[in-house]
């Protein structure tokens, strides 16, 4: 917390191996989400999503991931989205990488799409100029850091990437 002059210790969250924070907001309502990327046994651990009581973040949900390395929240057609990258579950990097649709009135994650995804390390969204067409195309991208695959961008169709 900002004291007005540097930052102060406000909250300790437990994490296992915590690699990523993420905020997001929805409806009014201030939410983060926690990548926990592994225990001391293996990459198969929970990742947390908190919301913000108006005094502290208390934790909401618990999201099985593998090796998570990055969150990426995103809103689109009038929905949150958060995608989660998946590095590695302790025997393959070729794993898929989730997107999720939160839904506001449960507050939950819905798996909404998964991406082929190999060392998955990052994913950013962003709206591209596409030849042809006025609108700016809604583009999400993963960086795969396992040679050979690279980057991959995917653009929105209206329902999926």
């Amino acid at each position: 917390r900002w004291n007005g002059t540097a930052f102060a210790w406000f909250q300790a969250v437990p994490s296992l191996g915590g690699a990523d924070w993420e905020h997001f907001a929805v409806g009014g309502e201030d939410y983060l989400a926690l990548a926990n990327q592994e225990d001391d046994a293996s990459p198969r651990v929970d990742s947390l999503v908190l919301r913000w009581s108006g005094t502290a973040f208390e934790p909401l949900l618990a999201v099985p991931t593998l090796g998570i390395f990055d969150w990426t929240a995103f809103a689109l057609g009038g929905h949150t989205y958060l995608a989660a990258a998946f590095w590695s579950n302790g025997v393959t990097t070729a794993l898929p990488s989730p997107l999720f649709r939160f839904q506001p009135a449960t507050r939950t994650l819905v798996p909404h799409q998964n991406f082929s995804t190999h060392y998955a390390t990052d994913w950013e969204f962003f709206p591209l100029p596409v030849h042809g067409r006025a609108e700016l195309q809604p583009a999400l991208a993963v960086a795969n850091s396992q040679p050979g695959y690279n980057i991959t961008v995917h653009f929105w169709n209206g329902c999926f990437f």
